[in-house]
């Protein structure tokens, strides 16, 4: 790089001696003939300079030059390709002589630039990026590149008296996808360079597609370390308005502050003191670095106090996220579903951890989450993931293995203590089971579409709820409905709330082949003993479970008479996920009941010797 810039000062200083030469031998209106001439010839474009082309050559050397315009080929019509208004630049004449190149200030103003792309895939640079690469291509000599720079080219000296670029433009359009794009005005102000010093900036810049419209101010330092080993930006300010539909309200500001410099020796970028606001709802500071190898290796340290997700989505966004959850009875087979790309992932690797002290998303609420991400090898590891909800605490680990064409993934995780009723009411508005939850589980799957996960997943969940409630239901109650109407009493109950309480219940499930097959569910109560089993298919999102209800005391209370007691009540649960039905098994209820009766009436009669046993077996088939 300095070898470079010494080289572009040796050239300048040729530049500066041939100016002379040219002012006192050279009609400008001869050159600016000349200019037309020889861009026709080249390019075939015309080339159009309206405004003066003049120089001066004392105290400094300079030109000025006016308006210019080089003309579109004629299928892309009547436009521009380039234009410009007007542009100057001086070098101080005294200066060269002690070895110091001082150029005055730079200015450039209204530069327009229009990048046309047509249906068929042309743009209005074609013939230029064409003919310029053949001409590089013909004009190059490998053996002058690689001659060894001058030994004095230290001794110079270089410092620019600021750069102005004012009204600046880049239209960008289309005409296949039927999109515009118009980045400008851009305004930049460079107030002097000078090496080992700090050299103030700003710019200014607008941007729309006609969906989006971005404006962006940014001012700071500028510092270029005088053996152009670091390139700095110091003390940065930065203010970021964006609007559009899109975006939640219509409109968001962002405003930031950082520090960044580039090594070139290390190859590293460092990203440091930043601070961002916006729309003073959500805060974030930290910092982060890129080290430029084969594979970039980007670090990260972010701490956010507090992260609502309601001031990034859409009003429509969020009421339609509910709606989207409609129970199916059939598998899906949304022709639209494709994997997500993930190739993005074998192009870096990433190491960071992110602290966020609450997360908030509708009325889910966690707190203290910290996390601890690394990338390497196209393998997105989840090493570390924390959290304090709901009264427990959550960790987990997980890992995505993006190597294959279909993705693979596991995950571990572990729930301690957590209040599970308004955990899940707030997370997705399942209200049916309360109490202290402890669980675990070990997944894993291949595909990440939500149709490959449902099919794919497979691994244990292992949960237990302690002191809680299964709401919906009210067992003892149907219990003494079903007593009555096998009695023949009274079948009219006074209501109760829906909730049968319990002191344990415990759930052991199996994910694999699209079902979700729950071996042990048991509830534990002071009245009843609940046990069940079945399955939950999880692309149709159907349910398919039987459980057995014993009564193990009064449903009356302490010391009443409890006929019941030791009964077995079958209880089936079917329908969906979002509208279970909870029925009493009235047809095995009653082939229970009459086999019972018909035992006790058979062992009176034949007694309680084996050959009586046999019998009663042989009986049993009777009532299936």
């Amino acid at each position: 790089m300095k070898k470079l810039l010494y080289a572009i000062a040796a050239l300048l200083l040729v530049f500066v001696v041939v100016i002379v030469v040219a002012v006192s031998l050279v009609n400008t209106d001869d050159i600016k003939q000349l200019l037309v001439t020889k861009t026709k010839q080249a390019t075939g474009r015309d080339l159009v300079i309206e405004g003066d082309l003049s120089w001066r050559f004392f105290p400094s050397i300079g030109f000025e030059l006016g308006k210019l315009r080089l003309v579109d080929p004629p299928e892309f019509g009547d436009g521009n390709t380039f234009s410009m208004d007007g542009a100057e630049m001086s070098v101080a004449l005294l200066p060269l002589f002690s070895k110091t190149i001082e150029v005055g200030d730079i200015n450039i103003a209204g530069l327009n630039l229009r990048y046309q792309t047509k249906a068929d895939g042309s743009t209005n640079l074609d013939d230029l990026t064409q003919a310029g690469s053949s001409q590089t291509a013909s004009e190059s000599d490998p053996t002058q590149s690689q001659q060894p720079a001058s030994s004095s080219a230290s001794d110079w000296q270089i410092r620019l008296s600021g750069i102005n670029v004012s009204d600046a433009n880049v239209q960008l359009i289309d005409l296949k996808q039927n999109k515009t794009q118009l980045l400008g005005p851009v305004n930049f102000t460079l107030q002097g360079l000078e090496l080992d010093q700090d050299n103030a900036f700003s710019m200014s810049l607008k941007y729309t597609d006609g969906k989006l419209q971005l404006a962006d101010e940014l001012q700071g330092l500028l510092f270029v370390a005088s053996d152009f080993d670091q390139l700095a930006l110091k003390g940065v300010t930065n203010t970021l308005t964006l609007e559009g539909a899109s975006l939640p309200n219509g409109k968001m500001n962002i405003a930031s502050e950082f520090e960044l410099a580039y090594t070139l020796s290390s190859k590293t970028a460092q990203l440091s003191e930043l601070k961002v606001d916006i729309d003073g709802n959500t805060q974030l500071n930290g910092s982060s670095s890129v080290v430029l190898a084969d594979l970039p290796l980007i670090k990260f340290d972010l701490h956010i106090p507090l992260l609502d997700s309601k001031y990034f989505l859409a009003a429509d966004t969020q009421s339609s996220s509910s709606e989207q959850q409609t129970p199916s009875n059939k598998e899906s087979t949304t022709p639209s579903e494709q994997e997500p790309d993930l190739s993005a992932l074998k192009l870096f690797n990433l190491d960071g951890q992110l602290s966020i002290d609450k997360l908030q998303h509708g009325k889910l609420h966690i707190e203290n989450l910290k996390q601890q991400l690394s990338l390497k090898n196209a393998v997105l590891r989840l090493n570390e993931l924390s959290a304090e909800l709901y009264g427990g605490k959550f960790n987990t680990s997980a890992s995505l293995n993006a190597q294959g064409k279909v993705a693979t993934y596991k995950l571990n995780a572990n729930l301690a203590n957590v209040q599970a009723r308004p955990l899940l009411s707030d997370a997705a508005d399942f209200e049916f089971i309360a109490g202290s939850l402890q669980s675990t589980l070990k997944l894993q799957g291949k595909g990440l579409t939500q149709t490959a996960i449902k099919q794919n997943i497979s691994g244990p969940i292992n949960a237990s709820f302690t002191d809680g409630a299964i709401y919906g239901i009210n067992i003892p109650q149907m219990i003494r409905t079903t007593k009555a109407q096998l009695q023949g009493g009274d079948r009219q109950q006074a209501q109760q709330e829906q909730k049968t309480d319990f002191s344990e219940l415990l759930l052991e499930v199996n994910l694999g082949n699209s079902l979700a097959t729950v071996s042990k569910a048991q509830l534990i109560s002071p009245l009843l003993r609940v046990d069940g089993q079945g399955n939950s298919h999880l692309v149709r999102e159907s349910l398919d479970f039987d459980f057995i209800v014993k009564v193990v005391a009064s449903l009356e209370g302490q010391g009443a008479k409890n006929d019941l007691a030791g009964l077995n009540i079958p209880l089936k649960i079917g329908g969906n996920w979002t509208s279970p039905e909870i029925n009493l098994d009235m047809k095995k209820l009653l082939q229970g009941q009459a086999k019972e009766a018909l035992s006790k009436e058979l062992n009176k009669a034949l007694g309680d010797d084996e050959n009586s046993k046999k019998l009663l077996d042989s009986l049993g088939s009777f009532f299936n």
